[in-house]
């Protein structure tokens, strides 16, 4: 369907050397950005386990982290009142560099995680067939983490251990 003339289909001719269309347009996108080894990639068991646990797991300690830093506030909150000149701007603030850096790699390894498990749903043959490749993506971008989780579970780890007792 062509952007600027909905009705007709999209023809590349020598008076009109080709409209613009979304569908075409993402067809020679995916073309371009394509590497060779992609499926190597999809199809390893140690990248999928990574992309699934990997953000569930930086949760839980992110989440352990920032217990531990309140425990060590609270815990001294008393002795701030004391001492003031002794306690520097460095010991109330902490290592908020590490903290960055933390949240910097957790939300790169959130989005390689959405990325790899939604161009793993596309090239998935069984979804092709129903809407659950839909399902999936939205599963994927709302529920992000236990989305790629749950997917790497049912349609993964599930399908292998079919295959292996079929053969």
């Amino acid at each position: 369907m062509c952007l600027a003339h909905p009705n007709q289909p999209y023809e590349k001719t020598r008076n009109n050397p080709g409209l613009f269309t979304l569908n075409n347009y993402l067809k020679r996108l995916t073309l371009r950005i394509k590497p060779k080894n992609t499926t190597i990639m999809l199809h390893s068991k140690f990248w999928q386990g990574f992309f699934a646990i990997a953000p569930i797991a930086m949760l839980f300690l992110g989440l352990i982290a920032y217990f531990i830093f309140l425990f060590f506030v609270i815990s001294n909150s008393g002795d701030f009142g004391h001492d003031a000149e002794y306690y520097s701007s460095n010991s109330i603030l902490g290592n908020i560099g590490l903290l960055l850096l933390y949240i910097l790699v957790a939300v790169v390894v959130s989005l390689g995680s959405l990325v790899f498990y939604i161009v793993h749903a596309a090239n998935n043959p069984n979804l092709r067939e129903n809407n659950m490749l839909l399902v999936w993506i939205l599963l994927f971008i709302f529920a992000n983490g236990i989305g790629q989780l749950i997917y790497w579970i049912i349609e993964i780890i599930n399908k292998r251990d079919q295959q292996t007792l079929s053969a």
